[in-house]
Order: structure tokens, then C-alpha cells, then sequence
């Protein structure tokens, strides 16, 4: 059967099906042509200008590298029967390029206007547990806008494998009936359902696996580079009971450290970049005091109408009001001064914060805060959590050991990264620092 190709500024050329084309032309899917993959980060690093769309191809393209790669190695494909074979790869595909289908404009900023879960005309039965008087996230606007696909007349989906697919990326989605059918027991059902939901999402995913690569590319930054083929190479799986994990050969053990070490990077040097921090505080305190006019409706098509340039024309014209501060503010770039820059989250930092603040407050400078934490790994990770092992010989025997036992790195950074920054303004800036000299045990 002949196939789609197109290329990549990443991974070369890229190919998909006639059927994914499809799923690719919708306008649900080609509206992440107009949301940034980095939002506001263009401010500061002058090529971060890539979208989501691209990401989605990329973390497509390696679901089919990944899949393809544990299918040379062992049988934890071809231990099932074609169809099934068939259903699921199409499934893991379809899982890894709408991974991001619900992310509004500036996701942050859309995220905290979301209304309510039960505002949402998704399936209730789709949830293992239904929260109706919860805000929705991105994630439950993807449930439904794969509901939606799958009510279309041209059947894009069928209400099966939408909810397959929702469930592949939302924790809190149950998979279908016919999921269950695919398999001989019940065990084994779950079993490759979280096997392909951590490909998706969770220590060594295709998400990651691609953000990585291109974030580094576009912002020019170096942090965020591996070594993507050999990665490849060593993986492989093992199926207890019914149920498959990911196995990753020791030789490719440094290689994953080396993965997870361009995260740890990545975070520190570009996606809690201070002065973006800031540039988002703008933004949310332009919506929230009412110089731009942002909803997010609960209508699927309404909300696949949003754009990041949308918020941005908005801004651009609420800036030429001078009483529009923050949109102003924005529009030329102005970042406040950056007081104070603290990791960690003990005693001595929450104290540290809140000596500056005080001294502020008493010399009467105003001053903005902002946190910004996201777990590297899964928090306090028990052994064996992640489902990877790592495949060793002693003599003539292989043996597997958890991938939380054997990795020093992993061990080290299983932790929450937590920056807080305190911001003055510039004009206050001479007088803050002087009103800090005289605070004790600041540094």
C-alpha cells in the first residue's frame, strides 16, 4: 500500500497512511499548525516558533519506530493474533499524534479558564470515575474532541477506538469493551494497555523522546540532545503473565541516563526560563483584569477555533490603550527585574522567600511571584514503577533488574524540579537591592 510522506526538520521523512491522512486533514488536527509548541518562548529564544503539528508527526513517526523496534527483537507483537496486531499499532499511532489535540491557545493560560467536566458532552461511561463538578484540563477537551470525530459522517473513528485512544492518553478514561475483547484474559487486556499508555506517556515515551529533540533544534539550545538510534537499538521487551514491559539492554542504560540528564537541562535552561515566566504572568493578568476578552467554550468546534494568534491580536490591540498595562507590557517586551531565584521547596527556602517579600513590602516595592515545578520523573518512584528493566548478563545468564534499581541518575533526580522567582519592577529595582543589603542570611 502506498504512503503519505512528507519531511522533517527532525527525523527526515516521515510516513503515514492514507487513513492517518485523513485523521491528519482534519481541522481538529490542523488547527496545532496555529498553537506554539513553547508558547510565549519565542520572546526569548527568537526561533522557538514551532507548533504543536510538528510535534505530533514527530511523536507519531517514533510510535512507529518504537513499535517497530520491539517487533524485530521479541514476541510481544506477534504473540497476538493479525487483527489484534493490527487495532492496536493503528491505536498506539493514532494515540501518539493527538496526544496534544486539547491544547488551547498559551496552555496555561486557556487551562485556567476551562469550565467545569460536566459542561463537556463527553461519554460519562468513558470514565473510570466521573468528576462532573471538576475543572476539565486539555486533556478531557481531547476526549472530546475524539468524541466528536467519532459522531462525524465520515467516520474518521469508531466510538470504540476513540475511547481506546482517549483512554491511551488520559489516566481517568477507561479503554472500550472491544479493548477488552482483543485479548484472551482480563489481565492480559490491562496489561498491554499500560504497556502502550507509558509509550505515550511515562519514563521513555515517544512524546519526550520527540519534544526533546525538537525544542532543542528550534530554540538553538544544546541541553536537549541523545542518542535517539541507539536508544532505539537497545530496547527491547519481556512479557510476564500476559503482561509486556519495556526492556532496555545495559548498553543503552547511559544512553537513557544521558535522555533523562537533556530534560533535567531542558527545564532548567528553557521551559522555566525566568524571563517567559514573567511574560506569562502577563498574559494572565491581562485576562484576568479584562484588557482581552478570552472564554473557552465547552461547543468542540468553537473551541478547535482557537489560536495562539487570537490572544495575541487581542493584546496587540488592547496595547494601545495606555491603561492596558499588560498587554503593553508584552507587546514591547518589558520583562520586570528578577529579585530573587530559589530551587527547592525545604524550610530554608520557603523562610528565604519570605524574608525578601517582608523587606520589599516594608520599603514599600511591590514585587511579583512566580513558581514554576514539574516532576522530572515520576515522584518518589518505587522500585519498579516506571515498567522498564534493564536487561544484563552475568556469565551465561540474563537476568532483569528494575530500571529504578540500576540507574544512579534516576535514583538522583526521582524529585519534583520547584523554582520560585520574585520580580520587581525596573524602576524599583536600585532600591530593592538596597533594601535586601540589609536583610540577614540571604545569601
Amino acid at each position: 500500500m502506498q504512503r503519505e510522506v512528507l519531511y522533517d526538520p527532525i527525523h527526515g521523512i516521515i510516513s503515514f497512511s492514507s487513513r492517518e491522512k485523513r485523521v491528519i486533514d482534519h481541522p481538529f488536527v490542523q488547527r496545532l499548525r496555529f498553537i506554539r509548541q513553547l508558547g510565549l518562548k519565542f520572546l526569548v529564544y527568537p526561533g522557538a516558533v514551532h507548533d504543536r503539528f510538528g510535534h505530533a508527526l514527530g511523536a507519531m513517526h517514533l510510535a512507529g519506530l518504537v513499535w517497530s523496534a520491539l517487533d524485530e527483537k521479541h514476541e510481544v507483537w506477534r504473540r497476538l493474533p493479525p487483527s489484534t496486531r493490527k487495532k492496536l499499532f493503528e491505536r498506539f499511532r493514532f494515540a501518539a499524534l493527538l496526544h496534544d489535540l486539547g491544547h488551547g491557545p498559551f496552555s496555561h493560560a486557556s487551562e485556567a479558564l476551562m469550565p467545569r467536566l460536566d459542561q463537556l458532552a463527553i461519554p460519562k461511561h468513558w470514565y473510570e470515575r466521573w468528576r462532573s463538578s471538576a475543572q476539565a484540563t486539555h486533556e478531557d477537551y481531547g476526549a472530546l474532541l475524539l468524541f466528536t470525530l467519532s459522531r462525524e459522517p465520515e467516520n474518521v473513528f469508531t466510538p470504540a477506538e476513540a475511547q481506546d485512544i482517549a483512554s491511551l492518553l488520559h489516566k481517568a478514561i477507561l479503554p472500550s469493551v472491544e479493548w477488552r475483547r482483543l485479548f484472551r484474559t482480563e489481565a492480559e487486556a490491562k496489561g498491554y494497555h499500560r504497556f502502550l499508555r507509558r509509550l505515550i506517556s511515562g519514563e521513555l515515551d515517544v512524546d519526550r523522546m520527540d519534544y526533546l529533540l525538537r525544542d532543542a533544534h528550534f530554540t538553538g539550545v544544546p541541553y536537549g540532545k541523545y542518542d535517539l538510534p541507539w536508544l532505539l537499538q537497545t530496547m527491547s521487551a519481556v512479557v510476564r503473565q500476559g503482561c509486556p514491559s519495556l526492556v532496555l539492554h545495559e548498553r543503552g542504560l547511559r544512553t537513557f541516563e544521558d535522555f533523562l540528564l537533556a530534560r533535567y537541562h531542558m527545564f532548567l535552561q528553557v521551559y522555566f526560563h525566568r524571563t517567559t515566566a514573567i511574560f506569562e504572568h502577563y498574559v494572565e493578568r491581562a485576562i484576568r483584569e479584562g484588557e482581552i476578552a478570552v472564554s473557552i467554550p465547552s461547543d468542540p468546534y468553537a473551541y478547535a477555533e482557537l489560536r495562539d494568534s487570537g490572544v495575541l491580536e487581542a493584546m496587540f490591540q488592547a496595547g494601545k490603550d495606555p491603561r492596558h498595562r499588560w498587554s503593553r507590557l508584552l507587546l514591547e517586551r518589558q520583562p520586570m527585574r528578577l529579585i530573587l531565584a530559589t530551587e527547592g521547596r525545604d524550610q530554608n527556602v520557603e523562610g528565604r522567600v519570605r524574608r525578601v517579600k517582608s523587606a520589599l513590602a516594608a520599603a514599600g516595592i511591590k514585587s511579583v511571584q512566580r513558581l514554576a515545578h514539574r516532576a522530572l520523573s515520576e515522584p518518589r518512584l518505587r522500585l519498579g514503577a516506571s515498567g522498564i528493566f534493564i536487561q544484563k548478563r552475568f556469565l551465561d545468564r540474563l537476568t532483569l533488574e528494575p530500571l529504578e534499581k540500576v540507574s544512579t541518575l534516576l535514583q538522583k533526580y526521582n524529585q519534583q524540579i520547584y523554582r520560585q522567582y520574585l520580580y520587581v519592577w525596573p524602576e524599583d529595582y536600585e532600591r530593592a537591592c538596597g533594601a535586601l543589603h540589609k536583610v540577614k542570611g540571604l545569601r
